[in-house]
């Protein structure tokens, strides 16, 4: 079984509630798993471009190094990937690099009826945090980060997806990064645990 572990956050684990939850969740992960094989894949240090006309141009070449890239995302098994809600969103290099790897034919594929099927099995965990507390309306109407990331899971045909997001974790945070972790542990240990 392999796992990669993504993470789209510049700032020092010890700075960040969606780095130290991620860390919790792989650690717990590897505990119940020992035999799995887990790799990283931090996004603020590896660039992914952003698509424009050279890399829309290879999007359906096979042997391009889109293809590649998709190719070796799907040979994992299960994803936990990591990231704060920037803007209402996931981070740019994120964006980018599903991008990048979520191309036709590898990942997915558009049937006659023009739906998408998804090529890719697996399992998904997404673990968030978000400066403002978006879990409830009308904010929750627009927090698109848990959202985005739950529609890429099905689109690419992934079996389960699960995720946690801490809310409200910004400038005026309630709790601090290490009270976030104990405040989340059974959460991410349920969620691992089933994962």
């Amino acid at each position: 079984m392999r796992v990669l572990y993504i993470t789209a956050n510049p700032k020092l684990i010890h700075h960040s509630v969606s780095l130290s939850l991620g860390e919790l969740a792989l650690q717990y992960y590897r505990e119940l798993n020992p035999s799995h094989i887990t790799d990283r894949l931090d996004l603020t240090t590896e660039e992914y471009p952003h698509l424009n006309s050279d890399t829309l141009s290879n999007f359906m070449n096979p042997h391009s190094n889109l293809a590649t890239q998709s190719k070796i995302f799907k040979d994992y098994d299960k994803y936990i990937i990591v990231a704060p809600m920037w803007n209402l969103t996931v981070p740019s290099a994120l964006k980018a690099y599903l991008d990048t790897v979520i191309i036709p034919n590898v990942l997915f594929r558009y049937t006659e009826q023009g739906t998408c099927e998804g090529l890719c099995g697996g399992k998904m965990i997404y673990i968030g945090a978000r400066g403002g507390d978006y879990s409830h309306p009308p904010q929750s109407e627009y927090a698109f980060d848990d959202k985005y990331m739950e529609g890429i899971a099905k689109m690419i045909g992934l079996e389960s997806y699960q995720s946690y997001v801490a809310n409200a974790v910004g400038g005026y945070r309630r709790r601090s990064v290490a009270q976030w972790v104990e405040h989340a542990k059974y959460d991410i240990e349920q969620m691992v645990t089933s994962f």
